[in-house]
């Protein structure tokens, strides 16, 4: 198994539901998620204007099912592009140093 974090870029900012059903396409596979961070533009973290809101996760899995779940992010509506990021064995970096 290989480790990857996806970098999910949104075309909506702070709407209700959006990171349940991100984990929801990656608890369907049976996939636990390590971690994620979220820059949606809420109170505390503005997201710069020009910029779409973005949300990190990371996890483990085949290179073959993490192109399913690219793919089936990618179809999502409030989606507006994935980015996947192989991660060696030994990058211990935390997600917002990706």
């Amino acid at each position: 198994m290989k480790r990857w974090a996806l970098s999910v870029s949104l075309s909506v900012v702070n709407q209700p539901g959006t990171l349940e059903r991100l984990a929801r396409v990656f608890s369907e596979r049976g996939i636990n998620l390590g971690d994620i961070l979220a820059v949606v533009g809420t109170d505390c973290l503005k997201v710069p204007s020009g910029q779409r809101p973005v949300i990190v996760l990371t996890f483990q899995c085949s290179e073959r099912l993490k192109a399913f779940l690219q793919r089936r992010i990618q179809r999502m509506p409030e989606v507006a592009s994935v980015l996947a990021l192989e991660r060696e064995a030994d990058d211990e970096r935390p997600v917002w140093a990706l």
